[in-house]
Order: C-alpha cells, then sequence, then structure tokens
C-alpha cells in the first residue's frame, strides 16, 4: 500500500492557499453593497463551501446587519460551521 506523505513546504503553501482565498471572498463579501443581494449570496455560498470558522465574525455582521435574505444567508453558513468554532456572541443571536 502506498503512504502518502506531505512535507511542511506543502502544509504551509496550502495554508497560504486556504488563507488567500478567505481573504479574496471576504473582501468581495465587504465591497457588494447593500442593495446586491446577489453578490452577498455569491460570496456567503463561498464562504460556507470554505467552512472556515475564522468567518464568523465577518458571517455574524451580514446576520446582523444585512438585508434579509443575506441574513438568512450568512445565518445558513453559521449553522452549518461546527457549534465549537460559534462565540458567545453568535449564540446569543442564534439562541
Amino acid at each position: 500500500m502506498w503512504e502518502v506523505r506531505k512535507n511542511t513546504n506543502e502544509i504551509s503553501s496550502s495554508a497560504k492557499l486556504v488563507d488567500g482565498v478567505k481573504e479574496h471572498i471576504v473582501r468581495g463579501l465587504s465591497s457588494c453593497s447593500k442593495s446586491d443581494e446577489a453578490c452577498q449570496l455569491r460570496h456567503l455560498r463561498a464562504l460556507k463551501n470554505l467552512a472556515d470558522p475564522s468567518t464568523v465574525p465577518e458571517l455574524l455582521k451580514v446576520a446582523v446587519e444585512g438585508s434579509r435574505s443575506a441574513s438568512v444567508g450568512a445565518m445558513k453558513v453559521l449553522v452549518s460551521l461546527p457549534k465549537e468554532s460559534w462565540t458567545q456572541e453568535v449564540s446569543f443571536h442564534y439562541n
């Protein structure tokens, strides 16, 4: 049986790539106008696919301050993340 090993450079490169993608998506979300729900929902779907708990603050901001559909989209992403990644603020708004 073949054993696959990743060296630390590959892991470091993967982490950098994920961080870059996350920053690109978050920047895109923040550049959407409040009236452009399609833009917001597109970026929220991308954040859901990324499934990175470090995006909780951005998601919570959209959930609280966004339009109705953007808020629902952000809450769907928050609910899809592991509950351990929720902050007290998320738990307060969700419960």
